[in-house]
């Protein structure tokens, strides 16, 4: 039976998410921070993700295969704290592209 598997950055406290645990991961986000998220799935095998803070890598990529399986789908899900809070989703981009937010 599929389990279903999945990764969170919360931005309260910059802690990563994963595998039924938390680990600190990036600075607290503030108002105003830009967060990017870059998800490279490919028809090869290969699932990465980086997190960006502020256009800057938070940590080295991470390979999703090491923790979850990816070919039974992803679900992309951005939830909002405050009021006022936004979220812009661009689709197929090769970097982050913060320059045009």
């Amino acid at each position: 039976q599929h389990v279903p598997a999945g990764i969170s950055l919360y931005g309260s406290n910059g802690h990563l998410n994963r595998n039924g645990g938390s680990e600190p991961w990036s600075a607290a986000w503030n108002y105003g921070d830009r967060v990017g998220v870059l998800v490279q799935i490919t028809a090869s095998g290969n699932a990465k993700i980086t997190f960006y803070l502020n256009a800057v890598s938070v940590k080295p990529t991470m390979n999703l295969f090491e923790y979850m399986n990816v070919r039974h789908g992803v679900l992309f899900v951005v939830t909002m704290h405050d009021v006022n809070d936004e979220v812009q989703i661009i689709q197929n981009v090769t970097m982050p592209i913060f320059d045009v937010l």
